[in-house]
């Protein structure tokens, strides 16, 4: 199966609170590649559904479409227009998406003939109208008759695949080819709730020669909101009934036979009209002449919008729709080491998926040298991915970011390559930024230069590096900065362009995702009623540790917990003998040298994770001396284990955890202490917390949700 590009289109008039559920229904879809459109035709929202809007239109979740006027076609034309989707599926805003949903409709697609797909509606009206368990296999042939199929097509009950003649406007998908190529358009002339102007667009589609196809596994909840959506664009009222008519006779001028037509008409007037099955209406002979009287009316109606379209193709809205030139691909180039481990590459591989034709090259270094616990020289691979691909080049230092540059391999590739964006990831005062700088001047490649730093300290520069940094800031672009702190800083050293605040990583959410660990934590000796309180990272004074240590001593001994700390340091022989010293050594369980795709297993362990940084004094460089937590990268693992978060309040851990868990002043133990007490006494904070923090690492700090915030951020310097 394969896996398109699916731009998702929400339409939406006065919908609140169900429309902000329909949006979280969509973005748990675990299909890989998506975007969601919702085009906004509300005035005016409650301030929570548009503080949401706005939030999940900030960080790439959404693109907010608003606009001035209500139409429902015109709404969906409108977001075609703005979608990058090799399929574009329509949704109402009031629904509910199961698991699969949209992998459901994209493997239809496998097949060429194939150029719709109707997926199947669990509506709550009409079922509450039909016993349980009634199911349709194959739809009678009377549903492939263009007259009379309106009243025989049923994809409520149908559970067999098959061609089907239209699709259902709540729950639709299209090759966008159809569009851009054969150049089908939903017809703006339908009025109020549109009745009919999916059968319009699905009728034009039979002539290309491609078949609509429906999928039952394709299916979803229809709430029916009784306020908003269509109902409001129109009130049922005398507009309303006018207009149900006006469209079926506009679909029926538009498209049928006239004996079609005639049958249409004729199924319409004893339905409708009459109060026939399967509509069921009043008999009284005052209703049925006042629907006759609409009847006439919408007919009348009809055919004068028919006439009308003889010298106005009644596009009226994307007429009034001046869009601006669709956005230019980007080939963008990303220098650093940090990409020589392959993991780490998944932000800029769905940076590379985000809009067709983007290019994403990634220059490492041919050998480097981290130092640390991983020992050794590593020599990375050269790859490609599609439209990613990452090119290993010579290399001097192997193994200082600052003083890291390339040999003339480079010139060659970004002679090849031109680059549109130019993103070195080395900090500001880095001699392979200012190598980028000069050769993108030589070579009149006139690419946007950024750099992406983590350095969050006061520093003070002198000659020849200060020069360094200031011709670097100089003919910069925008920067990308790992926390708050950095940001300032730069400020402070005189920089006035663009910054944009984002990890360099983000969390891989199916490795990181709750997952029960009942074997492992057997063989820990963790008992099911127990708090476990986690820690992972390095053993180290600067970590809190023996802050932490302070803060579980003085729990009350009514609460059965264990200490987990996972990672390795220099720090553990005191740690334990501090811990043996306030009588808790017996709950500590030590993990050492885990390695990185494992860790999962033990965050799953944890009833809360626990990073209790501290600034120090004791770290010293050539430019600055002391250190603070960057950002605290296992918080966001955590979080989307669905694993509570305490953090101090060092460096960018408060801004990293906002509301969706708990901070303390750092080096505060009674504080920390309270914090871990709340907690361990109320499980209903713990599963909120818990849920909050999912919630906002899915939100903010997955790979894809940061590759589109990086993007939205080149965007933003064309």
């Amino acid at each position: 199966m394969s896996f398109p590009l699916i731009s998702i289109i929400i339409p939406t008039y006065e919908r609140e609170t169900i429309l902000c559920e329909s949006i979280a229904s969509v973005l748990q879809q675990d299909y890989p590649y998506f975007e969601v459109l919702v085009v906004d035709q509300t005035r005016q929202h409650q301030p929570d559904t548009e503080a949401y809007l706005q939030e999940m239109d900030a960080v790439g979740k959404i693109r907010w479409l608003r606009v001035n006027w209500a139409s429902l076609p015109g709404a969906r034309n409108y977001g075609v227009r703005r979608s990058v989707g090799e399929i574009v599926l329509f949704l109402d805003d009031d629904v509910q998406l199961p698991p699969g949903f949209l992998a459901a409709h994209a493997r239809n697609y496998d097949r060429p003939e194939v150029g719709a797909v109707a997926g199947r509606v669990f509506d709550r009206m009409k079922l509450a109208g039909t016993e349980p368990g009634y199911a349709i296999e194959d739809l009678p042939p009377e549903a492939m008759d263009a007259g009379i199929a309106w009243y025989h097509i049923d994809l409520v009950h149908t559970v067999k695949p098959q061609q089907v003649l239209t699709a259902r406007g709540c729950n639709m998908s299209f090759r966008k080819t159809l569009f851009t190529q054969h150049d089908i358009w939903f017809d703006e002339r339908f009025r109020g709730s549109a009745v009919r102007e999916e059968s319009d667009f699905c009728l034009h589609i039979r002539k290309t020669g491609m078949i609509i196809w429906y999928d039952p596994d394709a299916h979803l909840v229809h709430l029916g909101e009784e306020s908003g959506g269509c109902h409001d664009i129109s009130t049922r009222s005398l507009q309303y009934q006018i207009s149900f008519y006006h469209n079926h006779f506009l679909m029926a001028l538009k498209n049928l036979t006239p004996w079609q037509a005639c049958r249409l008409a004729a199924s319409l007037f004893d339905c409708h009209v009459l109060g026939h099955p399967p509509c069921y209406k009043s008999g009284s002979p005052i209703k049925v002449l006042t629907r006759g009287i609409f009847y006439g009316i919408g007919l009348l109606d009809a055919l004068m919008t028919q006439v009308r379209g003889l010298w106005d193709a009644g596009q009226v809205y994307t007429q009034q729709d001046k869009l601006d030139p669709p956005t230019k691909p980007l080939r963008i180039l990303v220098v650093s080491h940090t990409y020589i481990v392959d993991l780490n590459c998944e932000k800029l591989r769905s940076l590379a998926q985000l809009e067709p034709g983007t290019e994403v090259v990634v220059v490492v270094p041919k050998r480097w040298r981290p130092g640390g616990v991983q020992k050794g020289t590593i020599e990375p691979r050269s790859w490609q991915e599609g439209s990613f691909r990452v090119v290993p080049v010579s290399n001097w230092s192997e193994n200082h970011q600052g003083l890291l540059c390339f040999g003339a391999e480079l010139v060659t590739l970004l002679q090849q390559f031109r680059p549109q964006v130019i993103q070195v990831e080395q900090g500001s005062r880095s001699l392979a930024y200012a190598q980028l700088i000069v050769l993108n001047r030589l070579l009149k490649l006139n690419a946007k230069l950024l750099f992406f730093t983590w350095w969050n300290l006061p520093y003070k520069l002198k000659p020849p590096v200060s020069w360094l940094e200031q011709f670097n800031l100089r003919y910069t672009s925008g920067i990308i900065s790992g926390n708050q702190d950095g940001a300032e800083i730069l400020r402070h050293h005189g920089y006035e362009g663009k910054i944009q605040v984002m990890p360099q990583l983000g969390v891989d959410e199916a490795r990181f995702c709750p997952q029960p660990q009942h074997q492992l934590a057997a063989q820990l000796g963790i008992q099911p009623d127990q708090f476990v309180v986690g820690y992972v990272g390095r053993f180290v004074p600067e970590k809190g540790l023996l802050t932490l240590c302070d803060a579980l001593a003085e729990i009350h001994p009514e609460f059965n917990w264990k200490w987990l700390l996972v990672g390795r340091g220099d720090l553990r022989p005191t740690l334990q003998e501090k811990a043996q010293k306030a009588g808790i050594a017996d709950r500590l369980i030590w993990v050492e040298s885990v390695p990185h795709a494992e860790i999962p297993n033990y965050l799953n362990l944890m009833h809360t994770l626990v990073l209790p940084s501290e600034t120090s004094q004791d770290f010293k460089t050539l430019t600055s001396a002391g250190w603070k937590e960057q950002f605290g990268h296992v918080l966001i693992e955590a979080m989307a284990c669905r694993v509570p978060v305490i953090g101090s309040d060092s460096g960018e851990i408060p801004y990293v955890i906002d509301d969706s868990g708990l901070t303390f002043p750092e080096g505060d133990a009674a504080a920390l202490h309270d914090r871990l007490t709340q907690l361990m006494a109320q499980p209903e904070l713990t599963r909120s917390l818990a849920q909050k923090g999912y919630d906002r690492a899915m939100l903010h700090y997955t790979n894809l949700a940061l590759a589109k915030q990086q993007l939205a951020f080149y965007r933003q310097l064309e």
